[in-house]
């Protein structure tokens, strides 16, 4: 076990919930996370919440350059500190959720690979940030809430299969990796993590002719999971479109709108985006 507790003690620092702070302190988990990262000599990676910089410097010794970045101003002075002797490692005192991962990938001339220990409190939105940047990310190797793995890697027709894993299966292929217990963590937490590989398609599964409206569509579908798709559709607030076109697309698209929006593969989330784009006011 990696002596976390120590630091803590010897630095005067307590975790900070605000920042759903549970520093890993199991070895042989971290040892699996580099491995996974399946890191090459030329590769550039970010790593999102460095803490002490015990995976940053395991990660420092695979690839060509590590960018550890830390929020928290008391553990990043140490942080830096801990890191002053690797030369591949840049440290930087920054929020994740404004970080910008298109000018290191622009300055080192090739996609990033990112690997993070995420909050489990903000674990959604640095994904689907991540997602937004996907053009200069090659791969994510991404510690989440066990219960948010499953939502990112469901399948239609299954229960934890939502707006989170059409959002992300149409950019990347994902995988659980390794479930982490309560224990790997201190503080430890109420819940078990588990980690999930994230690999960048090349193009997206599908072909959408808005995203932003994809988005809408999406979370429309889901917006009331007991009801069937027409009527989430007719019902939600996030489309502005006539009951009557609703029935009528649904009809000309060959898709049953008695149907739940948990069946509906990627292909047909795809297809009814692109259709309702056809009759949406403006």
């Amino acid at each position: 076990m990696i002596s976390v507790k120590h630091e803590l003690i010897k630095h005067d620092i307590s975790p900070k919930r605000r920042l759903g702070q549970n520093f890993l302190i199991d070895k042989s988990i971290l040892n699996k996370i580099v491995e996974i990262a399946d890191l090459e000599k030329e590769d550039v990676v970010v790593e999102i919440g460095a803490g002490w910089g015990n995976l940053s410097s395991s990660l420092a010794k695979k690839a060509k350059q590590v960018y550890a970045v830390e929020i928290d101003r008391g553990i990043f002075s140490i942080l830096e500190e801990k890191l002053a002797g690797f030369k591949n490692i840049i440290t930087i005192n920054k929020d994740a959720l404004k970080f910008d991962f298109q000018s290191i990938s622009l300055g080192c001339g090739k996609k990033i690979k990112v690997v993070a220990n995420l909050p489990y409190r903000i674990s959604t939105p640095i994904i689907f940030n991540l997602l937004d940047c996907r053009e200069c990310i090659d791969s994510m190797i991404l510690m989440v809430q066990k219960e948010v793995g499953r939502r990112i890697t469901a399948r239609p027709g299954t229960k934890d299969y939502g707006v989170l894993a059409v959002l992300v299966q149409i950019y990347c292929d994902t995988s659980i990796e390794i479930a982490v217990p309560g224990t790997a963590f201190h503080p430890r937490p109420k819940v078990e993590s588990a980690v999930v590989k994230f690999k960048m398609l090349d193009r997206p599964r599908i072909s959408v002719q808005d995203e932003k409206y994809f988005k809408k569509v999406v979370k429309a579908a889901f917006s009331k999971r007991r009801k069937t798709l027409s009527n989430a559709l007719k019902g939600s607030s996030f489309l502005d479109l006539l009951p009557n076109d609703i029935s009528s697309a649904l009809s000309f698209l060959g898709i049953d709108g008695k149907r739940r929006g948990e069946t509906l593969s990627l292909d047909e989330f795809g297809r009814l985006s692109n259709g309702l784009q056809q009759i949406k006011p403006g």
